[in-house]
């Protein structure tokens, strides 16, 4: 593993996992609940189920480019055009989406969080497309099960991804405990908002890059 991995693998993993985690939805009004209700260990630990998944979901993916790795170099710009347009559906589904969160949530145990977590992530197939979609749009090399090094490659971009959402679910727990009374259905929204732009210029800018490669 040498420089390329540490400058590109490495915090392409972490901007993913953190894109694929910081859209508020199910999975996010949960943890704020618990945060909201003053159950910050509770929230960090369907974060990390959440992350699990994901991690999951992005491992899949990146052994599944690895196997079209051909089509990867032969057919640069179309992944690229259409990981971009994935992208901004996704934003576009973030933008509109309207979340809304209840004053309260009663005790679970901490194994049925964990599964809470892991479960409703893995039964989002929108969560695996857009992990798709976004190694496809970012264009990593070296990805799949063809090698030693594409496995190492593959593992190490899924371990990025892990670190990327475990951020974002220490951030948004430490941010909601800290704001308890005052986060408010237009905050969510708000950060909706932002986080479907940060989507749609990812999605924007792979597109542009797809159209000046071809």
């Amino acid at each position: 593993m040498g420089i390329e991995l540490a400058t590109m693998y490495i915090p392409a993993g972490i901007a993913i996992g953190l894109g694929g985690a910081a859209p508020v939805g199910p999975i996010n009004l949960v943890v704020i609940q618990r945060a909201l209700a003053g159950r910050r260990t509770a929230a960090v630990t369907i974060g990390i189920g959440a992350a699990l998944a994901d991690m999951a979901f992005a491992l899949a993916a990146a052994f599944g480019l690895g196997a079209i790795g051909i089509a990867l170099d032969r057919h640069d710009t179309a992944l690229r055009l259409a990981g971009g347009l994935l992208l901004i559906g996704f934003a576009v589904y973030v933008w509109r989406s309207a979340p809304h969160i209840e004053a309260s949530a009663p005790p679970v145990s901490r194994r049925r969080l964990l599964a809470m977590g892991l479960t409703m992530a893995l039964t989002n197939p929108a969560n695996l497309l857009f992990f798709v979609g976004s190694l496809s749009a970012v264009g990593l090399a070296g990805l799949g099960h063809d090698s030693d090094q594409a496995r190492a490659n593959s593992l190490l971009v899924g371990a990025s991804v892990f670190v990327g959402a475990m951020a974002w679910w220490l951030f948004v727990t430490t941010l909601a405990s800290r704001l308890r009374g005052r986060l408010s259905d237009a905050r969510l929204a708000q950060l909706n908002h932002g986080t479907a732009i940060a989507l749609a210029v990812f999605g924007v800018g792979a597109i542009v890059a797809g159209v000046m490669s071809a």
